[in-house]
Order: C-alpha cells, then structure tokens, then sequence
C-alpha cells in the first residue's frame, strides 16, 4: 500500500492578498504598522519617527525610553532657569557714568 501525497492551493489563501507585505527596500515580510526608515535602513515596527537628537528610530521597542529622555530633558531645562532665579543672587549693573566711551 502506497500513499501519495498531492499539495494543493488553499483557496483562502489565494483570494486573499499577502496580509503582511514584503519591504522593498529590506526584502522581508513587516508586520502592520512597521515602516522603512530611510536614515537607519531598517524596517521599524510601530515606526513613529527618526528622532535626529537621540539618532534613533522611536518605534515599539523604544517608547518608554524616549518618553524617559523627554522627561529629562525637560526636568533639566526646568532646573536650569528655575533654580538661578530662586537662588536669589543679585544681578550686577553698571553704573551709568562708568561706560566706556570714545
């Protein structure tokens, strides 16, 4: 007794189009929502943007960390101009006869 196997075509998967289309660029199957970053050549999944001061995509893996670097960055910027002004360090002006003239 012999069997024989014959592989045919399911027809679902012929009147569908391919669900996660290749990439061009990267020649892979991406996922939904994934794009190409034409800065890093990489595919992205939940591609976001390029960020050009952490010189990264922000993208699935990265939210959390960038969300992190805006928050330290602001904090920062906050402590730089609060604190001189709560120091209470006076500002020293000129007197007005002392100015250099010619």
């Amino acid at each position: 007794m012999t069997l024989t196997l014959t592989l045919t075509p399911s027809p679902t998967l012929e009147s569908h189009p391919d669900p996660h289309p290749r990439c061009h660029t990267c020649r892979i199957y991406r996922p939904p929502r994934a794009s190409h970053c034409s800065d890093c050549d990489n595919c992205v999944r939940d591609f976001d943007h390029h960020c050009p001061f952490t010189r990264n995509c922000i993208g699935a893996r990265n939210y959390s960390c960038f969300i992190a670097f805006l928050v330290s960055v602001s904090v920062s910027l906050a402590v730089l101009l609060v604190v001189p002004m709560l120091s209470g360090v006076p500002v020293e002006e000129e007197p007005v006869g002392t100015a250099f003239s010619l």
